[in-house]
């Protein structure tokens, strides 16, 4: 690329050289956020080596610019930005630097569970859409069905995010992650498979993982900006021990209600791994209990109003099932040994 006058130019990153001719500059980007990325870095930079490391990289034609964010929580308040390097000796135009300051460091970190998981969300959106359609228009019919789903998903999602928050991180091999999620499958099954024979606490604890799934939702909508990481946690469990205790009250209206409740939420949750626009329950709680300021998608609201009229549409398929049940199949755990 031919140096230009550096006068006036509006650019993101741009090279300057005082051995070329007076005032000429080569860009490193356009003017536009189009040719600036977040990218992982691996590699060697100013005398340090990076793994997966966050990066800016700006881009113009054959030329670029990658800025590698160097967190050092001992640093003074002025950024340290090495020399810069060319990437490939053959372009004489693309380099990079490394950015190392306390300004570098995040202000919090995704679960590395998540970083797993979002590499296959298209499965997870079959899975999520399915089962949500499922839940959402056949929970109480199919309620031993329900339990076995329900319990069996919350066990190995349970397992699942402790072993990341305990364990493992986001360097982890990705082998290792598919082990934990085979085994973290094959107990929940056993654990479905057991509350489909006790069917009292396994209805229980389905209406529970509902409240919980509730809890998240209200969280999500208002209740974030309290920036409250015990909030979070108390309402959700609240609301799960609340939901659980009523099934023993009034078991049908409850499985009801939390069936199609939960149906409505999965459903347009996988539907947002597909298009967007859904924020991570569990990002944005640590993002505020970190201090940073959250940012919610207006489409999240979108998403709230259709799981709203999805929830009422598929509870009043369940009602009009329920009202063509006999009184003993209405009767709650009349099939229990």
């Amino acid at each position: 690329m031919q140096p230009l006058a550096c006068d006036n130019l509006d650019l993101y990153a741009l090279e300057f050289s005082e051995l070329r001719q007076a005032g000429a500059c080569t860009p490193l980007s356009s003017s536009s956020l189009n040719s600036v990325e977040t990218m992982a870095f691996t590699g060697h930079v100013g005398g340090k080596e990076f793994t997966n490391t966050l990066a800016i990289q700006y881009k113009e034609d054959q030329c670029g610019l990658t800025v590698v964010l160097d967190c050092d929580e001992d640093a003074t308040d002025n950024p340290v930005i090495s020399v810069a390097e060319r990437i490939d000796p053959s372009i004489p135009c693309q380099y990079k630097v490394s950015f190392s300051s306390k300004k570098a460091c995040p202000s919090f970190s995704t679960n590395a569970m998540w970083i797993f998981l979002e590499d296959y969300n298209w499965l997870w959106g079959i899975f999520f859409v399915v089962g949500g359609i499922f839940l959402c228009l056949l929970g109480r019919k199919a309620f031993v069905a329900a339990i076995f789903i329900i319990t069996a998903f919350a066990t190995a999602f349970l397992i699942m995010l402790a072993f990341y928050s305990l364990f493992l991180r986001d360097t982890t091999a990705q082998w290792v992650g598919w082990v934990v999620l085979c085994c973290a499958a094959i107990i929940g099954i056993i654990v479905g498979v057991l509350m489909t024979r006790l069917q009292r606490i396994g209805a229980a604890l389905l209406a529970g993982w509902g409240g919980f799934m509730l809890g998240l939702l209200i969280n999500e909508t208002f209740l974030y900006k309290t920036q409250s990481e015990v909030l979070f946690w108390c309402l959700g469990i609240g609301v799960a021990v609340v939901c659980g205790l009523l099934t023993f009250v009034i078991y049908n209206h409850v499985i009801i209600l939390t069936t199609s409740f939960m149906g409505a939420y999965l459903f347009w949750r996988g539907v947002s791994l597909y298009a967007g626009g859904f924020p991570n329950e569990f990002d944005l709680i640590e993002e505020v209990s970190s201090g940073a300021s959250p940012h919610v998608n207006p489409w999240f609201y979108g998403y709230l109003v259709a799981i709203i009229f999805t929830c009422v549409g598929g509870a009043i398929v369940q009602y009009k099932q329920l009202a063509k049940m006999d009184e003993e199949e209405k009767h709650p755990y009349n099939k229990l040994r």
